[in-house]
């Protein structure tokens, strides 16, 4: 199942980080959290926004960690104000 729009990266990133993920990596390109030992998410930090393969990644994680509903409302928020 894919989203609608990609996030940004860096509120892709906070969004994760602001809800009990901890930044395990980083390099110039890329950040890594993980959360309660989980496979760790990858969020590229170069681009407008994240590529649909992240965006699918973010949204499993999202679901088992009950985030769906703040990931899709940030997305909805995204998409809204490229529209507005």
């Amino acid at each position: 199942m894919s989203v609608l729009s990609g996030l940004p990266p860096r509120t892709l990133k906070d969004l994760f980080a602001n809800n009990g993920y901890d930044l395990v990596g980083e390099d110039e390109y890329n950040w890594m959290l993980a959360c309660d030992g989980d496979v760790p998410l990858i969020i590229p930090k170069l681009g407008h926004v994240a590529a649909p393969e992240v965006m699918d990644a973010a949204m499993e994680h999202a679901r088992r960690k009950g985030l769906l509903r703040q990931l899709m409302g940030a997305v909805a928020e995204h998409v809204s104000r490229d529209y507005d």
